[in-house]
């Protein structure tokens, strides 16, 4: 009796040429190996490539879902502060204060600040004048012979 493994190849046999040249194909594109990748003139394109790429499939490739609903979220953020800087807008218009009830609030609003920071009498540089007490109060010194 044939193993599952020897059927399998007893099947596939014939397709084996073609996979061959298939594979061939595909390994002629590659570079040679043991030869760099192109580089510029300067000799930075290599460094600077393999950098962005590893960092791309070490940071970005794995979570990608990760970073699109990040994207997604400042997008709200964005919508949502662009909508709400053109409120006040229509409030102004809608019904919005007179100049001449402006003035009148900005007017009673300095005589607040004016009245809560006005400048109050410098305290006195005298030393204040000790009162007498009782003399059960002393403290006594004594004198040591």
């Amino acid at each position: 009796m044939k193993t599952p493994r020897e059927v399998l190849f007893g099947r596939h046999q014939a397709i084996g040429p073609k996979l061959d040249a298939v594979r061939r194909n595909a390994l002629a594109t590659l570079p040679p190996q043991g030869k760099a990748a192109p580089t510029r003139s300067d000799g930075r394109r290599g460094v600077l490539t393999q950098a962005m790429l590893q960092t791309w499939r070490e940071l970005i490739w794995p979570s990608r879902r990760v970073w699109a609903a990040m994207a997604g979220l400042w997008l709200l953020v964005l919508g949502a502060n662009l909508e709400m800087k053109d409120a006040p807008v229509f409030a102004r218009e809608a019904g919005g204060l007179s100049p001449p009830e402006v003035e009148r609030a900005l007017a009673e609003q300095q005589r607040l600040l004016t009245e809560l920071f006005a400048p109050t009498a410098p305290p006195s540089l005298e030393a204040p004048i000790p009162r007498p007490r009782p003399r059960s109060e002393r403290s006594a010194t004594f004198k040591t012979a």
